[in-house]
């Protein structure tokens, strides 16, 4: 139901775009800044509005039938509310300009944020609503302007046009829309989307579609993106439902040797790293080698200090002779 209710007002909306070009703005592209007058603003009750409006009229039999005063006294205020409620809507959209657009960057598919700038007038306006491709954006400005942003869709690279833009508001109590269009003479630039990964290389099993022609070339393999169109097999597309790239010789010969320096470019550097291995376990080996050095070198100091005193003697057993001992080694001679 609500698909139905949809689809029926946007075909209204569009005869009335074609029959009726001043209600909807329908216009060329302005520049900017753009301001709203009076002449550009329109005002429509809303559901609320025609809801409300039903009532008060209602009330308006119902006091005239019972001839109540006091009904009639209410249904008076409630009225002079209600066209208070239009001249605030009016009001809230009425002397607004447009200064400056300025976009952001954003790749083909992706929406592109939009920095729009609004002179209020040195006047406050609040809860405005900004339609962009059936997005809805709400925003305030104070008394010195401010600034919004919301999101362009994009389907196409390249420069696109800022699509034509609805301002509205429903202030204070949503009886009334008043809106204007908005369609600005402002370009945006979208970038291309890249792509997910560099183009795969030819498919090994294309090996059975050599073919030798005019022009000697290896194999056929799939179109990727990039690829130049005169290097297309038409006749060989056209037998299998997709395009179809001639890859030349020289290139599946420089693509061999591309991998070849590659392998050995990872050899190399393979080996660069079991050096340095070697390099930092030799380093620590020789660090550790002094140290070992001066200890040995302490204890034969040692041994050579206490030897020159004679107090080596306890370090030799029983059996033992020491060659320091001169006593001990004239005993142990012969006697004549």
């Amino acid at each position: 139901m609500n698909t139905a209710v949809r689809t029926w007002r946007e075909a209204l909306i569009l005869r009335a775009e074609r029959r009726l070009p001043a209600l909807t703005r329908l216009r060329r592209p302005e520049p900017l800044p753009v301001e709203l007058h009076r002449r550009r603003i329109y005002i429509l009750p809303t559901g609320s509005g025609v809801g409300f409006g039903v009532l008060l009229a209602v009330m308006l039999v119902g006091a005239l039938n019972y001839q109540n005063n006091a009904a009639l006294l209410l249904t008076c205020l409630l009225g002079a509310t209600v066209v208070n409620s239009m001249l605030s809507a009016f009001r809230a959209l009425h002397g607004l300009r447009i200064t400056r657009i300025q976009a952001g960057h954003a790749c083909a598919g992706d929406p592109l944020p939009l920095h729009i700038e609004f002179d209020s007038g040195r006047r406050a306006r609040q809860a405005l609503c900004l339609d962009v491709d059936r997005a809805t954006h709400a925003f305030s400005l104070d008394t010195r302007g401010g600034e919004t942003t919301l999101a362009m869709a994009t389907e196409r690279r390249g420069w696109n046009r800022v699509p034509r833009m609805r301002i509205s508001s429903t202030l204070p109590f949503g009886l009334f829309r008043a809106w204007s269009w908005i369609t600005p003479e402002h370009d945006v630039l979208v970038y291309p989307r890249a792509l997910a990964g560099p183009p795969p290389p030819p498919d090994e099993d294309d090996g059975a579609q050599r073919a030798h022609g005019d022009e000697d070339y290896a194999q056929l393999r799939e179109y990727h993106f990039g690829d130049p169109l005169k290097r297309v097999a038409w006749k060989a597309s056209a037998r299998h439902d997709r395009l179809l790239i001639r890859e030349l010789e020289f290139f599946g010969k420089s693509l061999c040797l591309l991998r070849l320096l590659l392998e050995l470019r990872c050899l190399e550097l393979q080996l660069h790293g079991l050096i340095l291995e070697l390099a930092g376990v030799y380093t620590r080996l020789v660090s550790r080698a002094p140290q070992s050095h001066a200890q040995d070198h302490n204890q034969r100091s040692d041994y050579y200090i206490d030897a020159e005193r004679n107090e080596i003697a306890g370090i030799f057993r029983d059996d033992e002779v020491n060659p320091l001992d001169e006593n001990q080694v004239s005993r142990d001679e012969p006697k004549y």
